[in-house]
């Protein structure tokens, strides 16, 4: 009775949802699924335990009921060194069936035969994502936190907004251009407040020492922050950011700068949408306006991340020491944590730093190859959580930090040490845990399959809770059909 269920739930859109409405889609729920999960339709890997025979083959296809073609896969004759010994892939076959079956129930199903070492689907690997900007290669970087493994996940997104707290941009640069946030609610140069925000034409940000809309770059820092965060990415230019987001321009320094004028522009980074904030700056001193501004930040779910600073000691400077903010010391090349960088119990993690290619301030096309301390660890930690928000936007300022703290690569001391915190960031293993989880993925593999289906009906006649997907507290009909609905939309 369990093999006919299964071989039904196999074919043309795995039984759950109803007939007519597979038929008013031109791509099936399975055949969509394989496409998401990046596995060849009608494709099977079957190892045998022994040589296949016809025989063993035909058996196969008895089980199975539906119709089934086999190939070999090429390989020598026999295995390397010795031609006594068969070679391993004269142990497979690739098994080949109609497109519209679901191949992981297939393979689950082939998986429990006998004769049958293993059963998979066959899986579509592809390139890790190389960017096309011509100094990719020259940026270490984002290789060592591994950006192009989640640049395979996702590019981030523009509607996430990160602000960089700094010293304004270049607005022109060929590779900020389009990373640049552009304030929708205002048009530009009518010297009228369209958005009633307060400010007057601030279409890129504002300069808070000079108190204008001009957010002009006349030091640098900060349009080389800026390209370590959101510097275009395969657009064959310069180099690649670590996110895709939307680069808000907040001036708190012009040859000069205050608390005042950092606070400032916190809150109007906060007012305006920014959901992280990017401050490579830092004080011996207490900084309680700024704390203020940063509290205001976190009641209205925005992520500020800061420069553990350049002292080389272990006393917390500030903002970073405050315990809302993440503090970010630095790492170099070599997993070495650089002399000037500040440490202490109170870091989060460690970013990249020294010889840091990024954005410069001499132009529409210049970089500037040797970006150092710890302003320039920051920007790659707050660059990351855009990518993550892009990925999840309905996650919280703290589960982001927690999910960048949770992901990092273990250096140094094992597990949390002063030098480095949770460890250096990692941009992929951040961007995967950013995934949302689908509520019928039951078994917690990434993949609606057979197993999950039968795993809630063992759950839903055992009248466990988790089988009330209504949430009512009440398993009933509902909740199972809520959970067909759920299985056959593939979340």
């Amino acid at each position: 009775m369990r093999q006919t269920t299964i071989m039904a739930a196999l074919v043309a859109g795995t039984c759950i949802a109803a007939p007519q409405a597979l038929a008013d889609e031109t791509t099936g729920p399975i055949e969509q699924q394989q496409q998401q999960q990046r596995w060849a339709p009608g494709q099977v890997i079957v190892k045998f335990q022994t040589l296949p025979t016809p025989q063993m083959l035909e058996a196969i296809e008895r089980e199975v009921i539906i119709p089934v073609s086999w190939s070999e896969l090429r390989h020598a004759p026999h295995a390397r060194g010795n031609p006594d010994q068969p070679h391993p892939l004269a142990f497979v076959r690739i098994m080949e069936v109609d497109p519209a079956v679901d191949v992981q129930a297939l393979a689950a199903l082939v998986d429990t035969l006998d004769g049958v070492a293993r059963a998979q689907v066959n899986g579509l690997p592809e390139p890790t994502f190389i960017p096309n900007d011509p100094l990719f290669n020259q940026q270490w970087a984002p290789t060592k936190i591994h950006s192009p493994d989640a640049w395979d996940i996702s590019l981030g997104s523009h509607d996430v907004i990160v602000a960089s707290i700094d010293t304004g941009t270049v607005l022109n640069h060929e590779d900020l251009m389009t990373a640049n946030w552009v304030n929708p609610g205002e048009i530009p140069n009518n010297n009228i407040d369209d958005d009633g925000n307060g400010f007057v034409d601030d279409v890129n940000g504002w300069d808070f020492v000079r108190n204008t809309n001009q957010v002009n770059d006349v030091y640098g820092h900060g349009t080389q922050v800026a390209g370590i965060m959101g510097a275009d990415i395969n657009n064959a230019k310069g180099i690649a950011g670590m996110g895709e987001s939307a680069i808000m321009h907040v001036k708190w320094w012009h040859t000069s700068g205050t608390e005042a004028d950092v606070a400032e522009s916190v809150y109007y980074a906060v007012d305006n949408g920014a959901r992280v904030l990017n401050m490579s700056l830092s004080c011996s001193c207490l900084l309680p306006l700024v704390e203020d501004a940063v509290q205001y930040g976190v009641a209205n779910d925005v992520l500020s991340v800061a420069a553990a600073g350049n002292h080389g000691g272990s006393n917390p400077h500030y903002p970073a020491g405050y315990d809302e903010v993440m503090a970010i010391s630095g790492i170099d090349i070599n997993d070495q944590k650089p002399g000037y960088s500040g440490w202490g119990p109170h870091i989060d993690v460690a970013g990249p730093t020294d010889g840091i290619l990024t954005t410069g301030p001499g132009g529409p096309t210049d970089y500037d190859p040797g970006f150092n301390g710890t302003s320039a660890a920051s920007p790659h930690v707050a660059g990351v959580a855009g990518l993550v928000l892009g990925i999840n936007p309905d996650l919280h300022w703290d589960e982001v930090r927690q999910i960048l703290r949770d992901t990092a690569e273990d250096v140094g001391d094992p597990r949390f040490d002063n030098f480095f915190g949770y460890g250096r960031v990692h941009a992929a293993d951040a961007a995967a845990a950013a995934i949302p989880q689908c509520p019928a993925d039951l078994d917690g593999s990434g993949t609606l399959d057979a197993n999950d289906f039968f795993t809630y009906l063992d759950l839903f006649a055992a009248g466990d809770p988790a089988a009330d997907i209504t949430g009512n507290g009440v398993i009933d009909a509902n909740d199972f059909f809520a959970y067909l609905d759920l299985f056959a939309a593939g979340c």
